[in-house]
């Protein structure tokens, strides 16, 4: 007759239960494995996106302040020109505005772009990269002679500022202040101080492009002075 051995070996039975019980705790370490990646990879998922967010919180905020600065805000003038400063010489001192020798008028420090102005400032034909400066007693004329001009230096021009008085320079001079004020345009855009409202207009950029073309078209000397920077003409409305 037929018969089989029965397992009797109680450590056999444990050891075959064991055997049927591993490959379903294989199954659920791995499910628990692949959930805890899952949920690390959210965790950074969602660090990542809060550190743009914050991040661009962070930017929108300092060009908020740039437009701010730019549109004064912060102490901007009567005109509501973020450059204004004043409608007089004694004001605009008083106000702690500064004669930019770019823009030739008073700007508040807001305004003055120091590094490009020091930059000007040693561009000149003269010793030391000056700019040649006159004063002169004639009030009315299309260029200054030798014999009708006097020189001062840059310390001299700012005295004149104060006292609202005319001085003279040359073609070089002129070309190179439009050049320097498209510069300062250019930098603006880009974070910069802003530009004075006269200097920031297709106007201004129009004279500038016919004076440099009539300049290279007749072959005018760079060292002809016969460019005036008036004194009293203010651009106290801008």
């Amino acid at each position: 007759m037929g018969y089989r051995s029965l397992n009797t070996d109680p450590e056999a039975a444990d050891r075959n239960d064991l055997l049927q019980e591993k490959p379903e705790a294989n199954r659920n370490f791995w499910r628990r494995l692949k959930t805890q990646d899952r949920s690390l990879k959210k965790i950074i998922l969602v660090t990542i996106f809060s550190l743009l967010a914050i991040w661009g919180g962070i930017d929108a905020s300092c060009k908020a302040l740039q437009w701010a600065q730019k549109q004064s805000i912060f102490g901007g003038g009567e005109s509501g020109s973020p450059c204004w400063c004043g409608t007089s010489d004694e004001e605009a001192v008083a106000m702690g505005c500064i004669w930019d020798h770019i823009a030739v008028d008073w700007l508040p420090p807001h305004c003055v772009d120091h590094e490009l102005l020091a930059e000007f400032d040693v561009a000149g034909s003269g010793p030391g990269g000056k700019w040649p400066y006159y004063v002169s007693s004639i009030q009315k004329a299309a260029r200054l002679t030798e014999a009708q001009r006097t020189p001062v230096d840059l310390t001299e021009i700012d005295q004149l500022a104060r006292q609202g008085k005319d001085y003279w320079t040359t073609v070089e001079w002129h070309i190179s202040h439009c050049l320097f004020t498209w510069r300062k345009q250019v930098r603006s855009a880009g974070g910069g101080v802003s530009v004075e409202p006269w200097n920031d207009k297709e106007a201004h950029a129009s004279h500038c492009s016919a004076y440099i073309w009539n300049v290279l078209r007749t072959g005018r000397p760079l060292d002809e002075v016969s460019t005036v920077i008036l004194g009293k003409d203010r651009h106290v409305g801008e």
